[in-house]
């Protein structure tokens, strides 16, 4: 819920936040609806981005945070989303910030995997233009993603697997 949410014909302006925090079995997903009555369909407000973590070596760690990162454009903050259109127009605004952590994870990666979702804005991100950060207590892994596009209400997956100590601190190629 959102007390500073608008609505203008077929656009919603609220606020993705900056800061997500993790509960275990549930997620922060933005759902937004419109209706001449008193029926509301919630039809999915973001994208998400699922980061799917394992391991297949006997260390210790624990996931602190996970942050994304835009380095072209801004992604969290004050946005508009038009309704009318399925391929979701979505608007951050200028003040905008370019972002997104999912906070307070305290989480040990283990040999099973474990996902983990991000609400993000729809749309196209170029090639090594979002970069995923994994907080560890002992440093960060950062990865580099390749070109992709998701849609208003789909999830994006991004899948890691440690398999030596070295991918705790190693920049990863894009994928």
């Amino acid at each position: 819920y959102d007390a500073e949410a608008s609505i203008s014909g077929d656009i919603i302006t609220t606020t993705l936040p900056t800061i997500q925090s993790y509960e275990k079995g549930s997620f922060y997903r933005l759902m937004v609806a419109k209706s001449n009555n008193t029926n509301l369909a919630f039809k999915g407000g973001s994208a998400l981005m699922k980061i799917t973590l394992s391991k297949s070596i006997d260390a210790n760690y624990t996931l602190r945070y996970i942050t994304l990162t835009s380095l072209t454009k801004q992604i969290a903050g004050r946005i508009s989303i038009n309704l009318a259109s399925e391929r979701s127009q979505y608007i951050v605004s200028s003040d905008g910030y370019n972002g997104i952590t999912l906070a307070d994870i305290n989480v040990d990666i283990t040999t099973e995997e474990q996902s983990f979702y991000i609400a993000m804005p729809s749309g196209i991100y170029t090639d090594k233009s979002l970069l995923v950060t994994l907080g560890y207590d002992d440093g960060v892994k950062e990865i580099l993603l390749s070109e992709f596009s998701v849609s208003r209400g789909a999830i994006k997956t991004v899948e890691y697997n440690i398999t030596t100590e070295n991918d705790f601190t190693q920049e990863l190629t894009p994928r």
